[in-house]
């Protein structure tokens, strides 16, 4: 009995993490499509538009590979311990599949993480429109080698708080990239260097 009830509880924390990640895939997609709102047509040449960073892809196929692994564990190896372990196992794969199409989603989904053009500059994970050059009074790179990140100064938070609704403003200020005056890009987070986003945000700005 004890064991039936251990082998339980592990399929609920798998299940919460799986919750977790597709969750936060289906809300960063959604919102980077809703916050895309550059100036500039996608076709300009002078836009610099860089993805997501490889590593967070395979995060999200190496999280569906071990659910599956999970689910045959259950059906095969654990069938004779539990009355439910097939019925979980069944379940593992179920949410493994699930959580494999909104890894390709995301990734499919991650061409423009970060935007930098001639206007200003955009990142997806801020939830709000491009923020124009006007608005920015530094840039510069930030935090130790473990926990690096570019952090972008705003000039007047409350010109740019302004420009956003109520609902958006809200959602901007909880952000944890956010810590006005400064906002954050995490080192890691797309496919170029901290150092190589501070060149084109130099090119670009003057």
């Amino acid at each position: 009995m004890e064991q039936e009830e251990y082998l339980t509880f592990g399929a609920l924390i798998i299940f919460t993490r799986e919750v977790t990640f597709i969750t936060q895939s289906i809300s960063s997609t959604s919102l980077g499509k809703k916050t895309r709102q550059m100036s500039t047509d996608n076709t300009n040449e002078s836009a610099w538009i860089v993805g997501i960073s490889p590593p967070k892809t395979r995060q999200g196929y190496l999280l569906s590979g071990f659910l599956a692994l999970v689910g045959l564990s259950f059906i095969f190896c654990f069938d004779n311990e539990s009355v439910d372990a097939a019925m979980i196992g069944y379940l593992q794969l179920g949410f493994a599949a699930l959580v494999l199409a909104m890894a390709y989603r995301t990734s499919a989904q991650s061409k423009e993480l970060l935007v930098i053009d001639n206007t200003g500059i955009w990142y997806r994970d801020w939830r709000i429109p491009v923020i124009p050059w006007a608005m920015i009074s530094r840039a510069s790179v930030a935090g130790s080698r473990i926990k690096a990140s570019l952090d972008i100064t705003i000039e007047n938070p409350d010109q740019l708080l302004a420009r956003l609704p109520e609902n958006e403003r809200k959602t901007f200020t909880r952000n944890t990239l956010v810590k006005l005056p400064a906002i954050s890009i995490p080192d890691g987070a797309v496919s170029a260097s901290l150092q190589d986003i501070l060149v084109e945000i130099e090119k670009h700005s003057g």
